[in-house]
């Protein structure tokens, strides 16, 4: 079998193994549908632009509404592609006709750099996001030796087999190496659900961390007192405008990839540009 024949069938499979748990559905209040604007202020700076250009993409942008009503448009752009512009919509990156007659989804990929353009916008999206969320309303596991020099956001769910198989990979990594790992709460079944109950528990805790890992290994854990807050909906509300359908999702450093599912440890590490 030729070369790249094989490496083209070795991407699809691996596309087909399974590495994140993704949201259920009909579940609680609907999972992560809660209406948001985090990320847009920046998304709506980008998109301006001067003159006809930007006369352009607001006709563009009606167009849109009045075929797709339901359509939550937070940004068009521009794209090295002439007559194709790029909307993003409810954290999704999609294409559309400069004629707004065809809308299209897909990875955008220079072919001539080996970039994926596409996944560099998500990314971008992503971190525009995550870089507005506070750090104390995360649950923070810190290195074990001296201050941080790279951080993981983790977006997670403790019922998730993913999420819990990435939790050992965690303890591990912040034992050895100058890494902060930040779990913000994405419960799969909505924030009316047990997992949910459990996640708020978490985070009212006395040690966060520790319930983290608890509620990860199987263990119990106590019940938050009746006047504790959670940041849970702010969590969900930054988990839609990336566009987050699953856990773990893994945003990397304040500028790195991001990483939609399972990776093992040493594959996180080298995305941080650290060797193990």
């Amino acid at each position: 079998m030729p070369l790249k024949t094989t490496l083209f069938a070795a991407v699809c499979l691996l596309a087909m193994v399974p590495i994140a748990c993704t949201a259920e559905e009909n579940a609680g209040d609907g999972g992560s549908g809660t209406s948001t604007s985090s990320g847009s202020d920046a998304s709506a700076a980008a998109e301006e632009g001067g003159g006809d250009n930007a006369d352009a993409k607001e006709r563009l942008r009606a167009r849109l509404k009045e075929a797709r009503p339901q359509l939550d448009i937070e940004s068009v752009r521009d794209t090295p592609v002439s007559d194709i512009y790029e909307v993003v919509s409810g954290g999704g990156v999609y294409y559309v006709s400069a004629d707004a007659r065809y809308l299209f989804s897909g990875d955008l990929i220079n072919l001539e750099e080996g970039r994926n353009l596409t996944d560099d916008r998500r990314a971008e999206i992503a971190h525009d996001v995550v870089s507005e969320m506070d750090r104390s309303d995360l649950v923070v596991f810190e290195p074990a030796n001296g201050p941080a020099e790279n951080h993981l956001t983790v977006f997670t769910d403790h019922t998730c087999p993913y999420c819990q198989r990435l939790h050992e990979e965690v303890l591990q990594m912040v034992q050895d190496h100058p890494v902060e790992v930040r779990y913000a709460m994405y419960p799969r079944a909505g924030t009316s659900s047990s997992a949910a109950d459990t996640l708020r528990d978490i985070w009212c805790a006395d040690d966060p961390a520790g319930a983290m890992t608890a509620a990860k290994e199987g263990r119990s854990v106590p019940s938050r007192e009746s006047d504790c807050s959670t940041p849970l909906d702010a969590h969900m509300q930054a988990a839609k405008a990336i566009g987050v359908r699953g856990t773990p999702y893994i945003v990397v450093g304040d500028d790195g990839p991001i990483v939609p599912g399972y990776r093992p440890r040493k594959q996180l590490l080298s995305m941080m540009g650290i060797s193990e």
